[in-house]
């Protein structure tokens, strides 16, 4: 939801990850100068998009979490959270380029964001998509 809606604004990355930046362990090189933006949460929720979503096991891989694939199932949502706390650290630590916004906290931050972003156009604050709610999968055994 929100590349797609940066995306009225500015050029992004792909929301379906085609060019392999989303999820990724490590913020891109700074060297350029590109505001990134790394949207987190509780990483029970975020495991349950990804899973929801058939992302799981592909974002496993980019954070380099080898123990979720080594570990009994019972096992593989603590090596996720271990690997998505490791992720936000590195983003966290990593430069100025980089806004961290909670997932929860996007609606009251979209000035925020797009302050960051570059975006003076007040059509983004205001045509900003609404919020819903999120679907829950932790119920379900992971895969």
């Amino acid at each position: 939801m929100l590349i797609e809606h940066v995306g009225k604004f500015k050029v992004t990355n792909s929301a379906g990850d085609k060019d392999g930046l989303k999820h990724l362990p490590r913020p891109p090189d700074q060297k350029l100068g590109i505001p990134v933006l790394l949207v987190t949460g509780d990483a029970d929720s975020i495991i349950d998009s990804l899973e929801r979503r058939g992302y799981l096991k592909p974002n496993a891989v980019k954070l380099g979490s080898q123990s979720f694939f080594l570990v009994p199932r019972s096992l593989r949502r603590v090596a996720m959270r271990r690997a998505i706390r490791r992720q936000e650290r590195n983003w966290i630590k990593s430069s100025n380029s980089v806004l961290v916004v909670e997932h929860e906290a996007l609606w009251d931050r979209k000035k925020d964001i797009a302050l960051h972003l570059g975006i003076d156009d007040g059509d983004f604050v205001s045509t900003f998509p609404t919020r819903k709610n999120r679907e829950s999968a932790s119920q379900k055994v992971l895969r």
